[in-house]
């Protein structure tokens, strides 16, 4: 089990410099429903095992004068799982999903970046002949949707082997968050990405909005979607054709196409496009961070 300092990875040093108000609470959560009965005493021990076995969930955030720092601390010994029973409600489903929807929105909201434990588990049981849901809240900052898929399947694999009464044995560690958040520190202080800081620092600090229709509220509710689709044929020739003929990844043929639209219908020259990725690109030969 990892424990000590751990240097901040360049998308975390990102994430304390916004300065977010609601920090503690910006989370990912899922929703599991159980398809048969959850022995919670078996479950808290999977989790338990998970937690163990995953260093980055016991992450701890200090502020000092000098900025934020993180440690990985041991799990500690209070329960990792709350229960909540619903069965009360059994007569009224209305109330039961309204009484959930609340208790959902409470326990995302308990997070704290001090305490040293990113993960909670919360089993809401509704009553005799109803499944069980069970709500994984983590801190952004130790998960992603590449890393959901990770744990979920640890959990299930701890879990089962527990109903069964064996010890746990899960799928071999790979490179630690805390080796690999040392090799991205490094990288990003070195001199290959220095080379390319002078470009970057020389594109104007000011683009051109993008044109609006109206004056309304900007808001999630407001926003309408528009979906196209590829035929396979052109989705095979996107993906195993057009980077070869351009010598780009399929990401810069997209960006591209992004750019060129979005410049005829502007008229303006540039644009700037913000482009998320899931970090796990393959920088370091020694390092392995698919189970990371």
């Amino acid at each position: 089990m990892v424990e000590g300092e751990v240097s901040l990875t360049p998308i975390q040093r990102w994430f304390f410099e916004k300065e977010l108000p609601q920090a503690h609470h910006f989370n990912q959560a899922v929703l599991l429903e159980a398809k048969e009965g959850v022995e919670a005493e078996r479950l808290e021990e999977a989790l338990r095992a998970l937690v163990a076995h995953h260093d980055a969930l016991r992450m701890r955030y200090a502020r000092g004068d000098s900025g934020w720092t993180q440690h990985n601390t041991g799990i500690g010994h209070g329960a990792l799982l709350q229960r909540l029973d619903l069965s009360s409600l059994m007569e009224d489903e209305d109330a039961q999903r309204e009484a959930m929807s609340a208790a959902a929105k409470e326990f995302q909201s308990g997070l704290r970046l001090d305490e040293g434990l990113l993960l909670r588990a919360l089993l809401m049981e509704r009553g005799a002949g109803r499944t069980s849901r069970l709500l994984l809240v983590v801190h952004h900052l130790v998960v992603d949707g590449v890393s959901w898929r990770v744990l979920l399947e640890d959990l299930g694999t701890a879990y089962a082997q527990r109903r069964e009464g064996r010890a746990v044995e899960l799928p071999a560690k790979t490179t630690s968050f805390q080796a690999w958040a040392r090799k991205l520190e490094s990288y990003a202080r070195g001199p290959e990405l220095e080379k390319e800081a002078a470009w970057w620092l020389a594109q104007p600090s000011e683009v051109p909005a993008l044109p609006v229709d109206t004056a309304g509220a900007n808001s999630v509710a407001s926003a309408r979607g528009v979906v196209e689709g590829l035929e396979a044929e052109e989705t095979r020739v996107l993906l195993q054709e057009v980077p070869g003929a351009y010598r780009a990844t399929v990401n810069e043929v997209l960006v591209s196409a992004l750019a060129r639209v979005l410049t005829r219908w502007t008229g303006q020259s540039r644009v700037r496009v913000d482009v998320e990725g899931h970090g796990r690109e393959e920088l370091f030969a020694d390092a392995d961070v698919t189970r990371t």
